[in-house]
């Protein structure tokens, strides 16, 4: 959440992101985010993410530089945040409907069984998935580089040569 919420400010508030950026800063967002994960657990931060990804591949859909590099960013975003919400998601509807059998506010034994079930396959996919994450960032960086140097090397070799019209 809070590398999103980072990429957000960066592209969408860059002067306010270079004053914010600090190892106090980062201490105190990550003390805050694991606070609002012990009270909240996934909705908000959830809401967070959607809301900020969103917001910067607006942005970078509507800027005046909407280029390749542009696109394989708002590649990168959406890729990372499909890679949040699919796993995660149906593990915390699953901890929640667990959560309604222990209060036995689901009491019927079909369906507790399935919720168990459902729980155990949920969580097995999350922690699968936050294994693969580091091989899908991995690929997507190396996008994002051979993008900026594709990038690069179309720049130089648009350039047109400059004559002189005197001669020596």
């Amino acid at each position: 959440m809070s590398l999103t919420v980072d990429r957000w400010l960066a592209i969408c508030h860059p002067y306010k992101a270079k004053e914010q950026r600090s190892r106090r800063n980062a201490l105190l967002i990550c003390l805050g985010v694991w606070a609002l994960v012990l009270v909240f657990g996934f909705l908000i931060p959830a809401l967070v993410v959607v809301y900020c990804s969103v917001k910067t591949i607006w942005a970078l859909q509507h800027s005046s530089h909407h280029s390749q590099q542009s696109r394989v960013c708002i590649k990168y975003i959406c890729s990372s945040l499909c890679t949040f919400l699919l796993p995660l998601t149906p593990s915390h509807l699953a901890i929640f409907l667990q959560f309604l059998v222990h209060q036995n506010v689901i009491v019927d034994c079909g369906s507790r069984a399935k919720i168990s079930l459902f729980l155990q396959i949920t969580l097995c996919l999350s922690n699968i998935t936050c294994c693969l994450d580091a091989l899908c960032y991995y690929f997507i960086t190396l996008e994002v580089r051979s993008t900026k140097h594709t990038f690069r090397l179309s720049t130089f070799s648009h350039r047109r040569p400059t004559f002189s019209t005197s001669e020596v």
